[in-house]
């Protein structure tokens, strides 16, 4: 069985600064798979994401992400109207069975603490807990003209 993927690209309304290639990115990302299901702009919802996480089995964000060291279970990937996908609502998810996410977002690789590494909490470590196999993540802040060039290669 092929491989489905959910692409959540350039949620709106958000108070971050818009991504002009993500466009670009999510055009080449989804032709590598026969199954795309892109939720973007304003489809792109806190809600609508949750419910289309159950129905692919690699996920691709081409979004805001940010790491909260405070607060840990914080840190998230910002969705439409300024809501946000939590470490802490990844951990409430089930999403055994499927194979990747791909987080194409500024800090969505970094750990909550670097000086007790093997308490690691942050977006990786939640959609692992949740179920997925693996995670591509981002350590540092990311320009998006640049990472659009990384995932079309």
């Amino acid at each position: 069985v092929p491989d489905s993927l959910l692409v959540v690209t350039e949620p709106r309304p958000v108070a971050a600064r818009h991504l002009p290639y993500t466009r670009t990115e999510v055009a080449v990302v989804t032709r590598a798979f026969p199954s795309a299901h892109v939720l973007q702009y304003e489809d792109a919802t806190f809600t609508g994401v949750l419910e289309a996480l159950r129905g692919a089995t690699v996920y691709h964000f081409a979004c805001h992400g940010y790491a909260n060291f405070v607060k840990p279970l914080s840190s998230g990937l910002l969705m439409a109207d300024d809501n946000v996908l939590t470490v802490a609502h990844l951990l409430e998810e089930r999403l055994s069975g499927k194979r990747l996410a791909v987080l194409s977002a500024c800090e969505t690789g970094m750990p909550s603490d670097l000086k007790h590494a093997d308490e690691f909490v942050g977006l990786p470590a939640g959609f692992l807990q949740a179920g997925v196999a693996g995670v591509v993540a981002a350590l540092w802040s990311v320009d998006d003209r640049s990472t659009m060039m990384l995932m079309a290669r």
